[in-house]
């Protein structure tokens, strides 16, 4: 029988909320209970602009008070530039960065405020980070 993973994202959620803050304790609560379910991989926050995304400005405060000496669940973070790429890899607790590459030039601009061209060129030609394709690691 194929294996599937399944990847939780209470993330784009939690960043969707826009009438109060939530906690971080309370999103470190809510992860937490997730990671003893046994999901392959958990989208649990993005080291992005606070500015664009306010709620998720308590990543690195969130990521501190997660449990994960009892689960095998990977953790991925999202990011939308070198800066936030860098900040996510500060963490080895992190196994995988997202990043909101779309084939709509202008949802892309919209989201990263950069155009897909440049991105290529440009955004990721100094980050400090190995990038591996999938299919080079065991899974």
């Amino acid at each position: 029988m194929k294996k599937v993973k399944i990847i939780e994202c209470p993330r784009d959620a939690m960043q969707g909320i826009k009438s109060h803050f939530i906690p971080t304790e309370k999103k470190a609560l809510y992860i937490n209970s997730l990671l003893k379910v046994g999901f392959d991989t958990i989208d649990f926050g993005s080291f992005v602009s606070p500015k664009a995304i306010p709620q998720m400005r308590d990543t690195a405060a969130v990521l501190a008070q997660l449990d994960l000496s009892r689960t095998q669940s990977k953790l991925l973070a999202i990011i939308a530039n070198v800066r936030g790429a860098n900040d996510a890899a500060q963490f080895e607790e992190i196994d995988y960065l997202g990043y909101p590459f779309s084939i709509s030039e202008n949802f892309h601009f919209v989201k990263v405020e950069f155009a897909i061209l440049s991105i290529l060129q440009f955004h990721f030609s100094n980050c400090r980070i190995q990038i591996t394709s999938a299919s080079s690691r065991e899974h």
